[in-house]
């Protein structure tokens, strides 16, 4: 499986989309936990209301996704159809690192949740804030092979889907037409599992 160890590392800029079937399915399953994470903690405190809790979990579900949905579009607006990515494959694993436009508004999340604790609207502030500092914090990642559990790759979208082998925070590689087959090829050469969709 090393065959490739004295390849040369592939270095590629893309745009990944925000709107994109497969990242809106990823933000749909993380509202989904969210707010199934409410309804057990509302069940274990009194489970013989479940009903209202069930109504409660359907608004929190619904809200969340509107709101996310409504953000996602402008933010995709704002981008001009997704953020621009810096990548690498080398024979220590995969980086992404975000371009500046997706930097600039992390910083703007965190400093308008700063701003908005003391206009008296603390929790939408501290969640802003919070979200922006999420963001800084995957604003460069890395994974090693030995990290991973498997690739899954949507030839396509050009997109390769990393995933770790602890099952959190998977990477999303977007090729371009010219290195897709050139990254995927790579990747095969050092992930065993790879799973084509």
């Amino acid at each position: 499986m090393d065959e490739d160890q004295a390849q040369e590392p592939i270095t590629w800029t893309a745009k990944v989309p925000i709107i994109d079937s497969m990242i809106l399915k990823q933000i749909v399953i993380a509202v989904f936990l969210a707010s199934l994470f409410v309804l057990i903690i509302l069940l274990v405190i009194d489970y013989r209301n479940y009903l209202d809790y069930l109504l409660v979990f359907a608004g929190l579900f619904s809200f969340l996704l509107i709101l996310l949905g409504v953000s996602a579009g402008v933010l995709h607006l704002i981008t001009r159809g997704g953020f621009m990515t810096e990548f690498k494959v080398d024979k220590v694993g995969v980086y992404s690192e975000q371009g500046k436009t997706s930097q600039k508004l992390g910083q703007l999340a965190i400093i308008g949740g700063i701003l908005g604790i003391p206009a008296g609207n603390r929790s939408a502030g501290m969640t802003t804030a919070g979200a922006g500092l999420i963001s800084r914090s995957r604003e460069s990642e890395f994974m090693g092979w030995t990290e991973m559990r498997n690739a899954v790759i949507y030839r396509d979208k050009r997109m390769i889907q990393v995933n770790r082998r602890s099952r959190f925070t998977p990477m999303l590689l977007k090729c371009t037409p010219d290195n897709f087959d050139t990254v995927f090829h790579y990747i095969r050469t050092k992930v065993d599992n790879i799973i084509l969709k």
